[in-house]
């Protein structure tokens, strides 16, 4: 095994710390990669290579009990809302980083922004920690 694809012990360490129960929730991982100044696919990478998985998406897509997903449709999508997610939809498709830019730029939830997208039929694609 080249030296290249040893895992870095601070991430592992990092990890190993935040993890219980086989998991790690996703906000923890995305707090993980700011501290130690690392992307998070490295951080989501380091995490099923150690054989834990990722929980509790900030988007309500996967890792919730006993259902899997969170996320229903908004009853109604906002007008700044959908502008927003027009704007930046590609081929019926938002990345996680544009709902989290989204959310951001509008001072709402992720949660939110991806409970629209849904209503709107868009699919959340690339997640930033390459769980999906």
């Amino acid at each position: 095994m080249c030296a290249s694809s040893q895992p870095d012990p601070l991430i592992t360490e990092a990890i190993r710390g935040k993890a219980t129960d086989g998991g790690i929730p996703c906000a923890a991982a995305h707090l993980t990669a700011d501290r130690l100044q690392k992307a998070p696919f490295e951080i989501g990478q380091a995490v099923q290579n150690m054989g834990f998985r990722i929980r509790r998406c900030q988007l309500g897509l996967f890792g919730y009990s006993p259902r899997s997903s969170i996320l229903t449709p908004a009853r109604t999508v906002p007008l700044d809302i959908r502008t927003a997610i027009d704007a930046r939809v590609e081929q019926n498709r938002l990345s996680c980083r544009i709902c989290w830019q989204i959310a951001r730029d509008l001072g709402i939830s992720r949660l939110t922004v991806a409970r629209c997208a849904e209503a709107l039929k868009i699919k959340i694609a690339r997640c930033q920690l390459g769980v999906f």
